[in-house]
């Protein structure tokens, strides 16, 4: 995340040319940057493709709320947004694979991993390009073998050997483009995994179609580029989504908004704004293939 305005003269110009803070992985356009995760190696699935496979009988649940077990992530001092949401994108993606056991995945990490991927140097972001390599070919680096997170940028580690040996049992097989606000629903609420939204943080879609705001609605005094998990939906359909500015604990914590499909429609709106539905995590603790049962527990904020 960036406290700089966005200009319009940043699109498409590479991340080496930005100024110190810019908010460089939102400076492409869309399809620029999804043209550039495939050919970067990144599989990218259709969501119509994807999604063929829900029966047509298939019953969506009337509420998706995972927070009673998923914490929300505090990146900290950090403009770690894109690692810290794909990190979240992860727990959710472990805990539906193994029917409801818990990994935490380590945001900076990742962070990490997607800068060298980058060739970026400083706190100055990453692209969720980047991480969907990341999440794809090396996986993501449990907590328990990086460390809990650091306050600042200065104070990351290198990520090693051992650390990717550890992630290699924690890959994406699959991430899918979301185009829409009933593909987002759908995807959710068939247990399919979670979402990285990735987007321009225009004032207008974090404060206009937001329904409720768990905590200080920061949307005020940001600009730039931004990247956040949407995991969950309530009984009107609105769609819940998590900032990585919370304290570690669950559910109502700071950082969690739910938001109405004019939302996601004036998103979807924006050039510069894509959502990506990750899904299929390949690790040797998931269950057998096939369906899975997993236990929601719906909390007051539905």
């Amino acid at each position: 995340m960036s406290g700089i305005e966005f200009k319009s003269e940043w699109a498409g110009k590479p991340l080496h040319e930005l100024p110190d803070g810019a908010s460089g992985y939102k400076s492409r356009p869309a399809e620029q940057a999804l043209n550039e995760m495939a050919d970067g190696g990144v599989v990218i699935t259709e969501a119509e493709d994807f999604m063929r496979a829900i029966p047509q009988t298939f019953s969506f649940p009337q509420v998706c709320n995972p927070l009673d077990y998923l914490k929300v992530k505090n990146q900290q001092q950090k403009g770690s947004c894109q690692g810290h949401s794909l990190a979240g994108v992860g727990e959710m993606n472990f805990w539906v694979a193994t029917g409801g056991d818990i990994e935490r995945f380590s945001g900076d990490a990742t962070y990490v991993l997607s800068q060298e991927k980058d060739g970026i140097k400083g706190d100055r972001g990453s692209t969720p390009t980047a991480g969907a390599w990341v999440a794809q070919n090396i996986g993501l680096v449990p907590e328990s073998a990086y460390g809990p997170t650091v306050k600042t940028y200065n104070e990351l580690k290198p990520v090693t050997d051992a650390h990717r040996q550890a992630a290699a049992d924690y890959k994406m097989s699959s991430i899918v483009r979301l185009k829409s606000y009933d593909q987002m629903y759908q995807f959710l609420g068939a247990g399919l995994g979670a979402i990285q939204v990735c987007s321009l943080w225009k004032q207008h879609f974090m404060a206009k179609y937001v329904t409720t705001f768990f905590g200080e609605a920061h949307n005020s005094r940001h600009a730039g580029g931004h990247a956040y998990l949407c995991n969950g939906y309530n009984k009107n359909g609105d769609l819940l989504c998590t900032n990585s500015w919370g304290h570690g604990s669950n559910t109502h914590d700071e950082g969690g908004f739910l938001t109405s499909r004019n939302f996601w429609e004036e998103l979807f709106s924006d050039k510069m704004s894509f959502v990506l539905g990750y899904s299929n995590m390949k690790t040797s603790k998931s269950q057998p293939p096939g369906p899975r049962t997993i236990p929601v527990k719906a909390s007051d904020w539905v």
